[in-house]
């Protein structure tokens, strides 16, 4: 993985800045990495996690899957019939779908900035070093106490938004600068811009 980074960067194509953060990220995220070692690995902990749902009780849950069909054959009839019912009134279902996709927009309109969001990076940076470079340039705003972070590189949103102790870590900073925010979202630059630069679904 090294030497592809050294070659990239002798080579100057694309942006050597996050072809490098990218190489540190993968060193020190081993579930990042794609060496055969970590590989194994990450099969090791499937394979233990797989034992662990068999000692854990998955039987009863087939069980009662099982058991829930038993009082079905019973009715096969009703079935038949509410399977008939259930035709045409797809269609209207279309229509209730239309005023349930006007909603987030609402929401986008409501949207505030978080103005002390530079000052809570830079906190965010003292604890979570290695996602920082991920969150440089970013914007952050506020809405029905969902905290939306808009990245500038959209190819590290995975990444990030994987990364459940930031979200953790956020939530606690900007309660700290008194923003009540009881959610975090992380979304790439492309789905923020509206007429009014608010983030846009």
């Amino acid at each position: 993985m090294l030497e592809e980074t050294l070659e990239t960067l002798r080579r100057g194509s694309g942006d050597r800045r996050a072809a490098a953060e990218l190489a540190l990220t993968r060193l020190s995220e081993p579930r990042l990495s794609t060496s055969p070692e970590a590989l194994l690995a990450r099969i090791e902990e499937l394979e233990k996690q797989v034992a662990l749902l068999r000692t854990g009780g998955v039987a009863p849950q087939t069980t009662a899957k099982k058991e829930s069909p038993a009082p079905v054959p019973g009715k096969p009839e009703k079935a038949d019939g509410a399977k008939e019912e259930k035709m045409p009134e797809q269609p209207p279902e279309k229509s209730s779908d239309a005023p349930a996709k006007k909603e987030p927009k609402k929401s986008a309109e409501s949207a505030e900035p978080i103005s002390k969001w530079n000052l809570i990076l830079e906190e965010f940076g003292q604890v979570k070093p290695a996602m920082l470079p991920f969150m440089r340039g970013s914007s952050a705003t506020l809405s029905d106490g969902v905290a939306t972070v808009s990245l500038t590189v959209g190819m590290f949103l995975t990444l990030v938004d994987g990364d459940e102790t930031a979200k953790t870590v956020l939530l606690s900073l900007l309660s700290e600068h008194g923003v009540k925010a009881n959610e975090v979202r992380f979304v790439s630059g492309s789905q923020k811009k509206n007429n009014d630069g608010q983030i846009e679904f």
